[in-house]
């Protein structure tokens, strides 16, 4: 297991990362997710060796790998793997070549031989093996890198945005590939992005940073629905808000729960039920947005007022349709905190 423990990193006389704690088991793949100048990268550099803590200790189970001032095992003696966004492969290489660079120098030419098929095979690019650099495209550069990284056989792998330059066709199959041979070859993986939709599809945990302080931890569902605070809320995703009072007064339905004067919820939380007519206590649909996943509509209250509903493409939602809406479940924040997010 991979223990990151009260870990300070300084960085030009600025703390970078401070009190950074948590834990990354076997076969789990962990999201470090924040907004720029967070401090995630400066976290991968400590973890893999490229930078002493100024405070805190990094351990593999009972293993020291940093202390206070100090990098015990270094690089090359961690098994750790590090991919970036760009995968800096070599060009006057070929791709087996390339990925034969990952393999430990201590290794024979057979073991550098096994390793490297081993590691084409698990990424499936035998077929690449022979050819150069400058031939693939962005996603079976990536791929190349992803192999080489595996070549090392690591406990543990670093990922630092590696799939930010790809398009979401690339990248899905790359993302469920990286996230079974984390599971099947039991390495502790990292992911560093700064983006949420990545971090849900890939991860099984989010470490959560801001100000390089971890701000919350926890499963996607935990950190989406029961944020620790209104500005995790917004960057976890879209957040929706109505007073109270004029909700009722617009026929819009609450969840029970303690009286506040101002209600959030998550747009895919508000319900639109269509109906026949505009009668009170009903909603105009005033805009339709197609969104690939998804169908958002907006609706007007009556008053200039609008809230957002997210909904599956099949729902037959048209512009000017008159809905009866509902809120299922809401978002507990403080009123003035989530204005300002």
């Amino acid at each position: 297991m991979l223990e990151i423990s009260h870990v300070q990193v300084q960085v030009a006389r600025r703390f970078s990362l401070q009190d950074i704690t948590f834990r990354v088991s076997p076969g789990e793949l962990v999201a470090v997710l924040g907004p720029n100048g967070s401090g995630k990268t400066s976290l991968l550099r400590a973890i893999a060796g490229l930078v002493a803590p100024s405070a805190g200790y990094i351990r593999w189970s009972e293993e020291v790998l940093s202390s206070p001032g100090r990098v015990v095992s270094p690089p090359e003696h961690r098994a750790t793997a590090m991919l970036f966004q760009e995968g800096v492969l070599f060009p006057h290489l070929d791709v087996r070549a390339n990925v034969a660079m990952g393999v430990p120098a201590t290794a024979s030419e057979r073991e550098c031989d096994v390793q490297t098929s081993e590691a084409l095979r698990m990424m499936q690019i035998e077929e690449l093996a022979p050819r150069s650099i400058g031939a693939l495209s962005g996603g079976e550069q990536q791929r190349v890198a992803l192999a080489r990284a595996l070549a090392q056989r690591p406990r543990v792998l670093l990922l630092d945005e590696p799939f930010h330059s790809l398009d979401n066709m690339v990248k899905r199959p790359i993302i469920e590939q990286v996230r079974a041979l984390v599971q099947s070859r039991s390495i502790a993986a990292l992911l560093v992005t700064h983006d949420t939709e990545e971090a849900s599809a890939l991860c099984d945990r989010i470490v959560l940073t801001r100000g390089g302080r971890i701000v919350q931890q926890g499963t996607v569902q935990e950190l989406y629905g029961a944020p620790a605070d209104a500005w995790i809320a917004s960057f976890m995703g879209r957040v929706e808000s109505i007073e109270t009072a004029q909700a009722r007064r617009a026929g819009v339905r609450l969840p029970h729960g303690p009286a506040v004067e101002r209600l959030y919820f998550r747009p895919e939380d508000l319900v639109l039920d269509p109906c026949g007519d505009d009668r009170e206590g009903t909603q105009a649909i005033a805009a339709i947005r197609h969104a690939g996943s998804y169908v958002e509509a907006t609706i007007e209250l009556g008053d200039g007022t609008s809230i957002r509903a997210r909904t599956p493409p099949g729902a037959g939602l048209q512009c000017g349709q008159r809905v009866r809406a509902r809120v299922l479940r809401s978002l507990v924040l403080d009123s003035a905190a989530a204005d300002k997010a």
